[in-house]
C-alpha cells in the first residue's frame, strides 16, 4: 500500500490555479526593507474600531456596491495577510504593485483597493505605521489627498504585464474602513481608496496597478502600501527599483462597473493544453481552449498557429460558439517538435471583428532534449532551511548539508531494484524550516523527462513513498535516475522538471536488475510508418532474445479511431456529493483476457487508485463516445464490460445508454456481483448492437458505504466529460473532474463481431513466438488500404511476453493512404450523397434540418440549414482530407457518412 499523504490529483487541484503564474523572484519572507510584510492571519492583530459588536472585519472590508469582479478578504480562508509597498516616490527603492485578474467580462469604471501608510525603520528593522502624509485626524480621516497612478495592462506572452491600455493620475482621499492593523505599539488604519476612472476600461483579463506617484521635489518619509491577503484572487507583482519584478501575495481589490458587458463579439484564447513543455514528437497535436466572452454567438472563429515564429496554419473551425461558453479546439495541422532545443508554439485569435478585450494569444515554450540529456530541475531561490538534508532508499542513506543549492547531483549513489520489489523512500527537509511537500519520480524509460506512465511515485509531507517498477512497463536493465524534490512553497511550480521557488532537487540512481533465469526482449523499432501508393504494403519488425531462457508470448493488434469532441455542457455536480481517493489495499493489475474481442473502448491508462462517492446509495460510473466515433463500429457488438472494483458493493450492473433526441436512455443492462480488488468482466446475455449513435457505457454500483473506495481510477489526466461521467439518478450526468478527481474510471467496453475496415487493415504473419536465447524472429505486417477511405490510420502491434521487465510492448503503426475524392454513404440508411460542382449535395426521404462537414479533428468547415429533403453545402474551401458529414433530421435523429477530398 502506498504511503502517500497527498495524492497526485489532489496536488494538481491545489496547485492548478497557481500553475500559470509566471516564474519571477518571490517576495522575501517576513519583515523586509524590500517593501514586503507577510504574517499568518491567525497571529495578526487586526482590531475593529466600531461600537457595533456584530460588525466583523469581513463586513468592514467587503466589496462596495457595483463591484463586478473582486479579490476579497475572507477571515475563514486567509492563511496569510500583509502588505506590499507601492510608492513610486519612495527614496532609493521606488515600487509599483501590479495585480493580475482574469474573468471580468463586464466594463470597469472604478478600482478599489485597501491601503495603509508606513515606512521602513533601519533601527527597529521593522515597518512602522505613520500618518503625517495622509494627515490623519483623531478619527483617522485623511485631510491631505495623495496622488495615485492607476493603470491597466494586457498580459504578454510570458504572463507578465504588457501593453498599457489605460493610465491616469488622480488625487485621492481614503476612507477609514474601521479596521486597525498591526500590533500594540505599532498599528495603523486600513484605508479604502476608490479611483473613478472617468471612462470604461474593457479588459477581461489583465493586470492593474495602483501606486502613489513621485512628486517633483518631494521625498516622502511616509509611504503607501497595499493590503494583501491570500484569500484574494490570482497573484501580484511588485516592480522594485533595480530588482525588477518580485512576486507578491495578491491585494484585496474590487473592480467596479455599471454591470454592462464589455463586448458583443470577443473570444479568449485561454491556454495551450497540448503540446506540453517537454513535447518532442514529429506529429504533435495542438489543443487550445477558446471561450466566447461576448454577448453574441460567434460563428466565424479564425485561429493562427505559429511554431518558432513561422506561421504553420490558419484554420477556420466553422462551429458556432455560443455566448459565454468554452470548448477545446484541436488543430487539424500537426507540428514537428523533434529537433533538439527550445521551441515556441503560439496560437493567435484572428477572428474578424473581435473587440480584443481579452487574451489574444496563448504561448507554450517546449524543450526537446538531446539524446542522453536530462531535464533540469531546481529550487530557484532556496535558502538553507528549504533544502533536503536526508534521503534513504535501499542501500542509499545520504545526509547532505543545509545549503542554498537548488539542485544537487547524487547519482553516484545507487541501489538495486527488480520486478516485484518495493523500496521505501524517505526524504527529509531541513528540520529548521517550516516543512513542505516532497515528490519522487523515476525515469524508467531513460528519456530524461520523468513524465512517462508510471514514472511518478507520489507526493508526501514526510511519510515514506513506495518505489516499485510499474506493472506492465517495458523497461531495460541498467541505471535509472531517481529524482526527489522537496518544495517549501506549495504555490509554485512543482513538476519533475523546471524551476520552482523554494526547495531542492536531488538525483540518485536505481539499478534495474533483470531476474535470474529470465528472457530479455529487444525490439528493432518502436514505430512503423507506411505511405506506399499500393493498396497492400508490408513492413517488418524484428524481436530478439538477449536472455538465458526462451522468450515466449503472443501478439494482438489494437486501433485508434478518430473521435470528434463537441462542446459538451456537463451539469454541475450535486452540492451534497463528496468524493475521495485512496491508494489500493490490494490490486489485480491485469485486465481480463481479450479473446474474441476486436476492439476496446477506454479512456483509462491502467489502474492506479480508487475513489469513493459519499452521501448517496448508488452511483453510475461511465464513459461516453460520440456518434462520429461509434459510426466506425456500426453493426458490431458490445459483448462485455470490464470494470476495476476495489471495495465491493452489495450489487452492481453493467449498463449501456444510447443517445436519442438529445437524451441518453438505458438500452442494455446486465447484473453482476462485484468482486473485490480485481477487474470484473460482465458479459451481456444479449450483446448490444452498435447503432452508430452516441453511447455511455457504465457500471452501476448499489450499496455504497461511507469510507470505502469502490471504483478504480487511473493516474490521469482526466478526459473531462468523457472518461469520468457520474450519475446518481435521473438523466443528469456530471464530470468527476469538477470535484477534483483528475482521472478516468477503469471501465472498458469490449467490441466483438466481424471487424469493420477501420479496425482490420493491419495483419501479421504470426501472432505467437517462442525464441531461444540469442535468437531472433522477424514479423511481417501487412497493411491493406483497399477497404478504407483516404487518410492516416493509426494502430498498435502489442507484444505480450514472458520477460518480467517487458511484459507488454506496443509498436505504433501508421498507414497513410493518398487522398482521392470519394463518399462512403454505405452506412447511411436514409440519405444519398454526391458531389455537384463545388457542393456536397445530400438528399433524403426524411426532412433534413441541417448538414455539417467536419474534419476528423473536429474542424467544421461547412454547414447549412435546411427544411426539406435536399441540402447542399459548399466544400470548395475544404482542404484535402477526410471528413465526417453529419446529417440531422427534423425528427431529431442524425446520420454520419464519410467523405474524402483531394486537391
Amino acid at each position: 500500500m502506498k504511503h502517500i499523504l497527498l495524492t497526485l490529483s489532489a496536488l494538481v487541484v491545489a496547485l492548478g490555479a497557481a500553475a500559470a503564474q509566471p516564474m519571477v523572484k518571490p517576495a522575501p519572507r517576513g519583515a523586509s526593507p524590500s517593501g514586503f510584510m507577510q504574517k499568518r492571519a491567525e497571529s495578526a492583530q487586526i482590531l475593529k474600531s466600531t461600537p457595533k459588536d456584530d460588525v466583523t472585519v469581513d463586513d468592514l472590508l467587503a466589496d462596495p456596491e457595483g463591484t463586478v469582479f473582486s479579490g476579497p478578504f475572507n477571515s475563514e480562508t486567509a492563511n496569510w495577510t500583509g502588505f506590499q509597498n507601492s510608492d513610486q516616490g519612495r527614496p532609493e527603492m521606488p515600487t509599483k504593485f501590479y495585480q493580475y485578474y482574469n474573468g471580468c467580462a463586464k466594463s470597469i469604471n472604478a478600482v478599489r483597493v485597501i491601503g495603509m501608510f508606513n515606512y521602513w525603520d533601519d533601527v527597529e528593522y521593522d515597518w512602522i505605521y505613520c500618518g503625517d502624509r495622509p494627515g490623519y485626524d483623531e478619527n483617522y480621516t485623511m485631510t491631505t489627498p495623495v496622488n495615485f497612478e492607476i493603470s491597466f495592462y494586457r498580459v504578454d506572452d510570458e504572463g507578465m504585464p504588457g501593453e498599457c491600455v489605460f493610465t491616469k493620475v488622480m488625487p485621492l482621499t481614503g476612507r477609514f474602513t474601521g479596521v486597525i492593523d498591526g500590533v500594540e505599539g505599532n498599528s495603523g488604519p486600513l484605508m479604502e481608496f476608490i479611483a473613478e476612472l472617468g471612462e470604461d476600461v474593457k479588459l477581461e483579463t489583465g493586470y492593474f496597478s495602483f501606486s502613489a506617484v513621485a512628486e517633483e521635489g518631494v521625498v516622502p518619509t511616509c509611504w503607501f502600501s497595499i493590503f494583501t491577503s491570500d484569500s484574494s484572487f490570482g497573484w501580484g507583482f511588485t516592480h522594485m527599483g533595480d530588482y525588477g519584478f518580485i512576486g507578491a501575495t495578491p491585494c484585496v481589490f474590487s473592480l467596479i462597473g455599471s454591470g454592462e458587458y464589455a463586448a458583443e463579439k470577443a473570444l479568449k484564447v485561454n491556454d495551450i493544453t497540448s503540446p506540453s513543455s517537454l513535447s518532442c514528437g514529429r506529429m504533435e497535436q495542438v489543443v487550445v481552449p477558446i471561450s466566447n466572452i461576448g454577448t453574441a454567438d460567434v460563428n466565424d472563429v479564425a485561429l493562427q498557429l505559429e511554431v518558432d515564429g513561422e506561421v504553420i496554419a490558419t484554420e477556420y473551425p466553422g462551429f458556432t460558439l455560443p455566448a459565454f461558453t468554452t470548448r477545446n479546439y484541436v488543430f487539424a495541422n500537426r507540428i514537428d517538435l523533434s529537433a533538439p532545443g527550445e521551441h515556441t508554439v503560439k496560437v493567435i485569435n484572428i477572428t474578424p471583428g473581435d473587440e480584443g478585450i481579452s487574451l489574444k494569444s496563448a504561448t507554450v515554450f517546449t524543450t526537446t532534449l538531446e539524446p542522453g540529456e536530462i531535464a533540469s530541475s531546481e529550487g530557484k531561490y532556496s535558502w538553507p532551511e528549504d533544502v533536503l538534508t536526508h534521503v534513504t532508499i535501499g542501500d542509499i542513506d545520504n545526509e547532505s548539508e543545509a545549503n542554498e543549492l537548488g539542485y544537487e547531483d547524487f547519482t553516484n549513489l545507487s541501489t538495486d531494484i527488480t520486478v516485484g520489489q518495493t523500496l521505501t523512500l524517505t526524504a527529509t527537509l531541513n528540520p529548521e524550516g517550516n516543512g513542505g511537500i516532497i515528490g519522487a519520480w523515476v525515469d524508467w524509460n531513460c528519456d530524461g523527462r520523468f513524465d512517462g506512465q508510471g514514472e511518478a511515485m507520489g507526493y508526501t509531507r514526510g511519510e515514506p513513498i513506495d518505489v516499485a517498477i510499474p506493472a506492465g512497463a517495458s523497461i531495460t536493465p541498467g541505471p535509472k535516475r531517481l529524482r526527489v524534490i522537496g518544495s517549501t512553497s506549495t504555490y509554485s511550480l512543482f513538476e519533475p522538471h523546471g524551476e520552482y521557488y523554494y526547495g531542492q532537487t536531488e538525483d540518485y540512481t536505481l539499478n534495474v536488475v533483470a531476474p535470474e533465469n529470465s528472457p530479455a526482449a529487444r525490439f528493432s523499432t518502436d514505430i512503423l510508418i507506411s505511405d506506399a501508393d499500393e493498396e497492400t504494403s508490408t513492413l517488418e519488425i524484428a524481436l530478439s532474445n538477449e536472455g538465458v531462457v526462451n522468450l515466449t508470448g503472443d501478439i494482438n493488434i489494437t486501433y485508434e479511431l478518430p473521435a470528434i469532441y463537441e462542446n459538451r455542457q456537463i451539469t454541475q455536480a450535486p452540492a451534497n456529493v463528496t468524493v475521495k481517493r485512496a491508494a489500493l489495499k490490494a490490486r489485480t493489475n491485469d485486465a481480463p483476457s481479450k479473446i474474441n474481442i476486436a476492439h476496446t473502448l477506454k479512456y483509462d491508462n491502467g489502474i492506479d487508485e480508487a475513489i469513493s462517492v459519499s452521501n448517496v446509495e448508488f452511483a453510475i460510473f461511465g464513459q461516453t463516445y460520440s456518434s462520429e466515433y461509434m459510426t466506425a463500429l456500426k453493426g458490431m457488438n458490445i459483448s462485455c464490460i470490464d470494470a476495476y472494483i476495489s471495495d465491493p458493493t452489495a450489487s452492481g450492473a453493467a449498463q449501456i445508454y444510447e443517445e436519442n433526441d438529445g437524451t441518453f436512455t438505458l438500452v442494455a443492462e446486465q447484473a453482476f456481483t462485484p468482486e473485490a480488488n480485481a477487474w470484473n468482466r460482465i458479459v451481456f446475455d444479449t450483446p448490444y448492437v452498435i447503432s452508430g449513435k452516441s453511447i455511455i457505457y457504465a457500471v452501476k454500483l448499489v450499496g455504497l458505504v461511507e469510507g470505502k473506495f469502490h471504483i478504480g481510477v487511473d493516474a490521469g489526466p482526466a478526459v473531462a466529460g468523457y472518461g469520468d461521467l457520474c450519475n446518481i439518478g435521473g438523466d443528469t450526468w456530471w464530470s468527476m473532474a469538477a470535484l477534483g478527481i483528475n482521472s478516468n474510471y477503469c471501465v472498458r467496453a469490449n467490441v466483438s463481431g466481424t471487424p469493420n475496415a477501420e479496425i482490420s487493415w493491419l495483419k501479421l504473419d504470426n501472432y505467437q513466438f517462442d525464441i531461444e536465447p540469442d535468437g531472433s524472429a522477424t514479423f511481417k505486417a501487412t497493411l491493406d488500404r483497399s477497404n478504407v477511405l483516404d487518410g492516416t490510420y493509426e494502430g498498435h502491434i502489442v507484444f505480450n511476453t514472458n520477460d518480467p521487465l517487458c511484459p507488454t510492448k506496443a509498436v505504433d503503426v501508421y498507414m497513410l493512404k493518398s487522398l482521392k475524392v470519394g463518399i462512403d454513404a454505405a452506412k447511411a440508411h436514409n440519405a444519398a450523397a454526391k458531389i455537384e460542382g463545388s457542393d456536397l449535395v445530400v438528399t433524403s426521404d426524411k426532412a433534413i434540418s441541417s448538414l455539417r462537414v467536419i474534419s476528423t479533428t473536429g474542424l467544421a468547415l461547412g454547414n447549412c440549414c435546411a427544411a426539406g429533403n435536399r441540402a447542399a453545402v459548399a466544400i470548395d474551401t475544404c482542404p484535402a482530407g477526410i471528413y465526417v458529414v453529419e446529417i440531422r433530421y427534423i425528427d431529431g435523429t442524425k446520420e454520419c457518412i464519410k467523405m474524402s477530398i483531394a486537391r
